[in-house]
């Protein structure tokens, strides 16, 4: 069997195994290339080809300077010099390359024979562009993070866990007028005017409770007290308490004006109060007036009537067909004036609110009321048509009251030409299926929308507000008798039950009267 020369073994071992480690470095995806120190190429592996966009026979025997350019010379010749004097370096650089400059990290390994001669550097290539380009980002983020909270409107501050103040921004700073000295560095517990406030805060916070719109007072610089609400919670990290993150936000001109509000709000409630009364007494005042003078004005009117009817029965045979007809427009005038007083007086009843109230069946109480007007109904030979009506609480001979004076205001504003046709209906509904400008309270409530609707000559809608107001009337006497009260009285006694009513009308197609009730 044939031996092999032991010298020989050990070179085919040496070449075996550097052609293992070419292998490997030459596979591997990192850029690697070895430069004499006459900085020319000696080898590049395959990495190298995309990394210069050259192919490894045009890299392999030329220059650095050729390959790389003037430029990267500039930028990396102080870091070759260090290396080939035998310095093993790694460092970050911005390199310009043909595909553009990227940012590189390059590991210089110098090649050191037996003798301490540097031959020439083993050169690593790591593309580190896109993490710089992110840390970059990153960086510019937090400066504009850090801006955004050294120079926002709302005092910003950390605070440890022993309560001692880590950082604030400039609006805290400003708010307090103290310096980064006076305040950072301190516990907070210097700056709060109620020892137990700031106490009962770092506790909660301490068993990592949130804090919103605690209210605190701080005290400032210049020893005056600042009303504050504080946003507050804690940064904990592997379960330590790293530092709160506490946002401070002056009220105190808020609670300045609101105490100033409140108090304004109480002195004016008082005054309202006050006039109340006094307007509830001349109120009072006036109806009992009223009442009295149209009382007191019932006994001349019937001593004119009386004495009227005893004087034409006296002088019967003398008078004349002139003095005839003084008397009777003067008995006209005084059954006017009667009629008038009449009304008054109901008004002034009326005003005085519902002394008294039931469960009132209006089904019950039109009956009445059409009965009483039995003469009208069958002299304008009209047509009453009533649908189902509701049950109400309220006053029945104040309701009474309302449906006669509604139906007898159609009856006596009917066409001459035609039938009346008045009818009455009923739905039920919510204050805010209205149009009417109710309070939140009242558009949550049920209510009976009862509708008295007639065929008669109408009116213009801009008066149709206008018909409530006492001795309003839209026609002279000649043409339709009346004192201008009987509206009025329907809006009284509508307003006594907590309820509303309303016109709509067009001259010459009829009228309908809207009455709000409120619901049992």
């Amino acid at each position: 069997m044939q031996t092999r020369n032991p010298i020989t073994e050990a070179i085919l071992l040496s070449k075996s195994q550097e052609d293992i480690r070419n292998r490997l470095v030459d596979i591997s995806p990192i850029p690697t290339y070895y430069i004499d120190n006459e900085l020319c190429y000696q080898y590049a592996n395959k990495a190298c080809e995309g990394w210069l966009e050259l192919a490894q026979k045009d890299i392999i025997g030329k220059p650095f300077a050729e390959v790389m350019g003037a430029a990267a010379i500039e930028i990396l010749k102080d870091k070759i010099q260090s290396a080939l004097a035998g310095n093993a370096l790694d460092f970050e650089a911005e390199v310009p390359y043909k595909k553009g400059i990227r940012y590189v990290q390059l590991k210089y390994i110098p090649d050191i024979d037996n003798d301490g001669i540097v031959g020439g550097l083993m050169v690593l290539v790591s593309d580190i562009t896109e993490k710089r380009e992110m840390e970059v980002e990153l960086q510019k983020k937090a400066k504009e993070l850090q801006d955004y909270f050294d120079n926002a409107t709302v005092g910003l501050h950390w605070v440890d866990s022993n309560g001692i103040i880590v950082w604030a921004n400039k609006a805290e700073l400003q708010l307090l007028g103290y310096t980064e000295e006076e305040y950072i560095g301190h516990h907070i517990a210097e700056f709060h005017a109620d020892r137990p406030i700031i106490d009962d805060i770092l506790t909660r916070l301490s068993r990592n409770e949130t804090l919103n719109q605690y209210e605190a007072l701080l005290r400032c610089k210049d020893g005056t007290i600042r009303n504050v609400v504080i946003n507050s919670n804690v940064l904990w990290e592997d379960g330590n308490f790293v530092h709160t993150r506490c946002f401070t936000l002056d009220v105190t001109e808020k609670r300045k004006a609101e105490q100033f509000l409140s108090k304004a709000n109480a002195e004016l409630e008082h005054k309202v109060k006050e006039r109340t009364l006094e307007l509830s007494r001349k109120n009072e005042e006036l109806e009992q007036f009223t009442y009295a003078a149209s009382h007191d004005l019932k006994e001349p009117i019937r001593k004119i009537h009386f004495f009227t009817e005893r004087l034409r029965e006296r002088l019967a045979e003398k008078l004349q067909d002139e003095d005839l007809r003084y008397f009777d427009r003067l008995e006209t005038g005084a059954k006017r004036m009667g009629i008038l007083i009449d009304d008054l007086l109901m008004y002034s009843h009326i005003s005085r609110g519902v002394s008294h109230e039931e469960v009132v069946d209006l089904n019950k109480t039109l009956p009445m009321v059409l009965e009483d007007l039995e003469l009208s109904i069958e002299e304008k030979d009209a047509k009453i048509i009533i649908d189902a009506l509701p049950v109400i609480k309220g006053n029945r001979l104040q309701l009474q009251q309302l449906f006669e004076n509604l139906i007898g205001n159609s009856l006596k504003y009917s066409k001459s030409d035609s039938t009346p046709v008045i009818k009455l209906s009923s739905t039920r509904i919510k204050g805010s299926d209205t149009a009417l400008h109710l309070s939140e309270e009242e558009e949550s409530k049920a209510y009976h929308l009862i509708e008295v609707r007639d065929n008669g000559i109408g009116f213009e809608q801009a008066d149709a507000e206008r018909i409530f107001n006492v001795f309003t009337r839209l026609h002279g006497m000649a043409e339709y008798k009346g004192t201008g009260v009987g509206l009025s009285i329907v809006r009284k006694v509508a307003e006594n039950h907590n309820g509303y009513v309303w016109a709509e009308s067009k001259p010459g197609e009829g009228t309908t009267f809207k009455i709000l009730l409120p619901a049992v």
